[in-house]
């Protein structure tokens, strides 16, 4: 789990003034995989009475299937994938779920089961969380 004060940076998926699901950035340096496609991106969620953080880290093939089937469920608006650390640094995870009618439903757990620290969540977002998911992983 990753400690930090700085939410300058973040770039937020879903804020219903509830609950808050966001991306913060990792440096570039901080993928070790050379010439491979790769991205280390943190994930994080918060509501009034808990937060959590975590980051995953995409590489190779599986970042390139990955990008491929988030951009076909935003696409179709329907479909489901898993984000999480390819790198088996955690086995956090991020689960989204597109239903009916541009709605998903997003479940995670940030931070290892093995640490004493972790956050399970869930809520019900939009299409609309998306759009910077998208982006952040340079579809």
């Amino acid at each position: 789990m990753i400690v930090r004060n700085d939410t300058q940076n973040d770039t937020v998926l879903w804020d219903d003034g509830k609950e808050r699901l966001y991306i913060f950035e990792i440096p570039p340096e901080n993928c070790y995989i050379p010439d491979k496609p790769c991205i280390t991106i943190g994930f994080g969620y918060e509501n009034a009475r808990y937060k959590g953080e975590d980051v995953f880290f995409f590489f190779g093939e599986q970042y390139l299937e990955l990008r491929n089937k988030i951009a076909a469920v935003s696409r179709d608006l329907n479909g489901s994938f898993r984000l999480y650390d390819m790198g088996w640094d955690t086995d956090g995870y991020i689960d989204i779920n597109m239903t009916t009618n541009g709605k998903a439903e997003v479940t995670g757990r940030l931070g290892a089961s093995f640490s004493p620290y972790s956050l399970q969540f869930e809520l019900d977002v939009d299409q609309t969380v998306l759009t910077a998911l998208l982006r952040i992983l340079k579809i």
